[in-house]
C-alpha cells in the first residue's frame, strides 16, 4: 500500500514558482528524507501534504 503519493504537484506564489511537476512515492511503512537548499521548497510540500494549503495543480493522496 502506499502511504504518500505525490503526482506531478505545481505549485506558486504570485508569479514565483516554488514547486514545478513534483512526483514521487513513499511505501507504508518506509521513511523519506526530504532535503534541500533554503527557499527550495520543503515547508511548501509539507504544508500542501498536511492541507495547509491547497494544491492549484497535481494531486496529493495520503493512504489512498
Amino acid at each position: 500500500m502506499t502511504a504518500l503519493a505525490i503526482e506531478n504537484l505545481s505549485h506558486s506564489f504570485g508569479t514565483r514558482q516554488v514547486l514545478q511537476n513534483v512526483s514521487f512515492t513513499v511505501a507504508e511503512g518506509r521513511m523519506c528524507i526530504l532535503l534541500g537548499r533554503n527557499g527550495a521548497g520543503k515547508t511548501t510540500l509539507f504544508s500542501l501534504i498536511t492541507g495547509l494549503y491547497y494544491a492549484r495543480t497535481g494531486l496529493v493522496r495520503v493512504f489512498d
